[in-house]
């Protein structure tokens, strides 16, 4: 067996099986809980519908890529690459195209899956749980049972619900089927909201250089970049686990999947691979030299190398296509925010509203106001020049993208904090850092990893004239380059 073939099947059922542990975790969880302490239960019932309630308003207030009205301020899904891709245009940044093939409904989605049942035996031991509960007096009244019967209730409505959606499960799988007919077999297919866990885990590892790479797992089926092939035929992969984890959380109630050519990198980055590391697969890869950049309250603060473990550190090339990729997302960035268009990301609208952290309601009020732009944009060294790929949520306190080479930077080690400043420009993580392990992501030797911007200015002139977008970006900064060097540039 390949080694892609390998680690595709791995990735893949290691997802699955991970998707499975839990939901069995949460049911066998009630089921103790009912037995135990159905008030709990009910209480933690309760506090789902509130839960529910709150992202559903929410949800109704962000706009969707149709409705952007310049006039006045609105908040769209920061995650959503068509609203990107559309916003990377209009300022006039290179961008890797998407195309959307098909668009399914939570509704269809859910038909295509089946509907999840609450076992039998499960179903019966939470209720005879609830039912001791009471007769022990552990609850306060009759009507927390009632509430508590929501657990299940739910479940048992299931099978109506589908039949009142009149949702034809072949006619939705044909149209799955058929989405990729006209599509290139060396495209990538995503969501508006995530890449595949296939393709995550070969371009993670190191083993995805072209769009083609697949992974068979069994003969007369491969997994590709978001799409499997069953005999001759490629169907959309709607139940690829990081489709599922990224569509069911916090965004509209439907996926639209799009798909994109595939980028050739003009530049790799080799290393060893620290996913395989002290694995019987442990191995060098290659990853295409791709950059991070970080903004807060829409100026952007820093540029990472994404692979924080590759590359040959502070090179004059390598500043120089951070600069670069800087100056680019801040038009992009300006452009959204002249749109009256602000990022928004469930997870800090929870903990903005939630009222229990206080500490991190303040930082968040102070240093990452809601009516401002707070994002990661990611850039391609394509053959023909940076190229936009995708963007997503800040990183932020609570939760957002990845700090990739920044890991630790500004960290308090033993902290309650992993937060790093992402300022400057990150070629590789930090010595001590293991990307791996947030527990080692504190400050420490920055030295070769780590530059200021007017440092990494001075070392990218040694590769390079900027172009007059990234001449402005400096001047935003305050940095122009007789100032920083005394000679003319």
């Amino acid at each position: 067996m390949k080694i892609t073939d390998y680690i595709g099947a791995q990735a893949r059922i290691g997802a699955e099986q991970s998707q499975k542990a839990g939901w069995r975790k949460l049911l066998v969880g009630a089921a103790a809980l009912a037995r135990k302490n159905p008030a709990e239960l009910v209480s933690m019932v309760s506090k789902l519908a509130q839960t529910e309630a709150f992202e559903n308003e929410r949800l109704d207030g962000w706009t969707d890529l149709d409705e952007i009205d310049s006039e006045t301020p609105q908040k769209f899904d920061v995650c959503d690459l068509r609203i990107w891709i559309k916003l990377a245009e209009e300022a006039d940044v290179a961008a890797v195209p998407a195309k959307e093939v098909a668009r399914l409904s939570h509704d269809e989605l859910e038909v295509l899956l089946g509907r999840v049942q609450l076992p039998k035996k499960l179903r019966e031991t939470i209720t005879k749980g609830l039912k001791e509960g009471l007769e022990a007096g552990n609850t306060a009244s009759g009507s927390d049972a009632e509430l508590g019967k929501a657990v299940f209730d739910r479940f048992d409505a299931a099978k109506e619900e589908a039949e009142e959606l009149q949702i034809n499960a072949a006619e939705t799988f044909a149209k799955m089927e058929s989405a990729l007919d006209e599509v290139p077999s060396d495209w990538m297919v995503r969501t508006h909201l995530a890449g595949s866990n296939n393709l995550k885990a070969l371009v993670g590892c190191g083993l995805m250089t072209r769009g083609d790479v697949t992974a068979k797992v069994q003969e007369n089926f491969e997994i590709g970049g978001g799409w499997v092939r069953a005999g001759n035929r490629r169907l959309i992969d709607f139940s690829d686990p990081r489709f599922l984890e990224t569509g069911i959380g916090g965004h509209k109630p439907f996926v639209s999947y799009l798909a994109r050519p595939w980028a050739p990198a003009g530049r790799f980055h080799e290393a060893e691979d620290l996913h395989r590391a002290n694995t019987p697969i442990a191995g060098r890869g290659v990853w295409p030299a791709e950059w991070r950049v970080f903004v807060r309250a829409g100026q952007v603060t820093g540029v990472a190398n994404y692979y924080g473990w590759t590359g040959d550190g502070a090179t004059a090339e390598n500043a120089w296509n951070a600069v670069e990729a800087a100056a680019a997302a801040q038009d992009i960035v300006d452009l959204a925010e002249h749109k009256n268009l602000a990022g928004a990301y469930m997870n800090q609208d929870f903990i903005r509203n939630g009222g229990r952290d206080k500490e991190t309601i303040e930082i968040l009020d102070r240093d990452w106001p809601e009516d401002r732009m707070h994002c990661t944009l990611d850039f391609l060294e394509s053959d023909k020049g940076l190229v936009f790929l995708e963007a997503g949520p800040g990183h932020m306190p609570g939760g957002g993208g990845h700090p990739c080479a920044f890991a630790g930077q500004g960290v308090a080690e033993g902290g309650r904090s992993i937060i790093a400043d992402c300022e400057g420009v990150a070629y590789l993580a930090m010595p001590h850092v293991h990307l791996g392990e947030p527990k080692t992501w504190h400050h420490g030797e920055t030295e070769g990893c780590i530059d200021s911007w007017e440092d990494a200015v001075v070392l990218a002139r040694n590769h390079a004239t900027f172009t007059p977008r990234a001449e402005r970006f400096l001047e935003r900064l305050g940095l122009s380059f007789e100032a920083e060097c005394g000679m003319e540039p």
